[in-house]
């Protein structure tokens, strides 16, 4: 869990700093967004008014179990198998982007 608190903090950080660099107004927040202006956002300070020629929308992820597969004894998401703390000899990863492959490389694959 340490070592991957501290990837994302590395790479949240760095991305923080291009964004600052640029300039770029940085809102986090939920709201409905559609094609006209303005649109409405929800923060932790209020609900505000977001009015701008080009905005940059940054959804996240969340892992998302198979039917046949859910998540709970041998079956982890990538954040837990990016937390495991003693080493993972074996994987088997269906995700093909970058959390499956940094799980894998962790493991020795």
């Amino acid at each position: 869990m340490v070592w991957k608190d501290g990837l994302v903090s590395r790479l949240r950080s760095g991305v923080y700093g291009l964004l600052r660099r640029a300039k770029v107004k940085v809102v986090t927040g939920t709201g409905p967004f559609a094609m006209e202006k303005p649109a409405w956002l929800k923060s932790d300070t209020g609900q505000q008014v977001i009015t701008a020629e080009h905005v940059v929308i940054a959804t996240g992820s969340r892992a998302v179990p198979l039917p046949a597969l859910p998540f709970g004894g041998p079956v982890v998401s990538s954040s837990e198998a990016l937390s495991f703390e003693p080493e993972v000899r074996r994987v088997v990863s269906s995700d093909e982007g970058r959390q499956g492959h940094s799980a894998a490389q962790r493991a020795g694959c």
